[in-house]
């Protein structure tokens, strides 16, 4: 008799509670998984709410940082100054300004005659310059008829000085 108390005691009151406990128990590390995930994207968003923040004062201030169209000649006469302190022979042809959004586009096309080695040089020193310069489609031809022996090659640079569209 004591056996049947004892069974019926677990059956309708000791098993239905340890059948809510472990369920309760499973829904609880369920939503404490999903809490520290989203504590984790919580911490990343505002790093990049703040990245966002520095970004945007980054694209405001950008115009700002950019030479402007009356510093052109300034910014030629450099390159040219290179080219003759790196011994090559340049020959710099602008085209019309593409205005852009937040700023302008002053496109050069750059001719030089050296040796491979001026050529890196004064691609490397016009890289250290203060301005946003981008060179790119760099065509490189060897020179075999002249009468220079430190003009090797022939390089043919299309280049894109940064300005600012603010004036």
């Amino acid at each position: 008799l004591f056996l049947i108390i004892l069974f019926t005691l677990y059956f309708f009151i000791v098993n239905p509670v340890e059948k809510k406990y472990f369920e309760l128990n499973k829904e609880y590390s369920i939503k404490y998984t999903k809490l520290t995930i989203g504590e984790k994207n919580i911490v990343q968003i505002d790093l990049l709410r703040k990245q966002l923040k520095k970004l945007k004062q980054d694209i405001l201030l950008f115009p700002q940082k950019l030479p402007s169209r009356s510093e052109i000649p300034n910014i030629l006469n450099n390159i040219t100054t290179l080219g003759k302190e790196k011994n090559v022979e340049i020959f710099i042809n602008h085209s019309e300004i593409k205005i852009r959004d937040s700023y302008a586009e002053a496109p050069l096309q750059i001719d030089i005659q050296g040796s491979y080695h001026n050529l890196g040089d004064f691609i490397f020193s016009i890289s250290r310059l203060p301005w946003r310069i981008n060179i790119s489609n760099i065509n490189i031809d060897s020179l075999a008829d002249n009468n220079y022996p430190d003009r090797t090659i022939n390089a043919h640079l299309n280049t894109v000085i940064y300005i600012s569209n603010l004036e």
